[in-house]
């Protein structure tokens, strides 16, 4: 069985799709869906997302950008995803500046917060969306 997770706004699905860690059979559910869960590959607003993940993942955001994990607030290891996608999470509450995140060359996962630079850039891209 797999962890029920979420909600997540659409953008965030596509970038988990863009980064693998939604697959095509991954069952997805919303409100308009009724009782039934569907496969990811089923949901007409993600076929695009499909259709060219990996090549998409590669020009929306460079190999550097997709470098953060985090811990879910089930304490489950997510990512690699980008900044952006920290920033996301983080504007719809599914993490906090005591969420623990880690990227390659750090010793220790550590709290966004104690982050200042990736707590900066989390700022300024949720500038930018409002």
């Amino acid at each position: 069985t797999q962890a029920r997770e979420g909600p997540f706004d659409s953008s965030i699905i596509q970038s988990l799709i863009a980064h693998g860690s939604i697959t095509k059979t991954t069952l997805l559910w919303c409100e308009e869906m009724g009782e039934t869960w569907s496969e990811a590959k089923d949901i007409t607003d993600f076929e695009e997302s499909f259709k060219g993940s990996k090549k998409a993942a590669a020009t929306a955001e460079s190999t550097a950008a997709a470098t953060w994990f985090y811990t879910d607030k089930y304490r489950k290891q997510q990512g690699p995803v980008a900044e952006s996608v920290i920033a996301k999470l983080m504007q719809t509450k599914e993490l906090t500046e005591d969420s623990l995140v880690w990227k390659e060359g750090m010793g220790e996962w550590k709290a966004v917060k104690l982050l200042p630079d990736l707590a900066k850039k989390v700022k300024e891209l949720l500038a930018r969306t409002e």
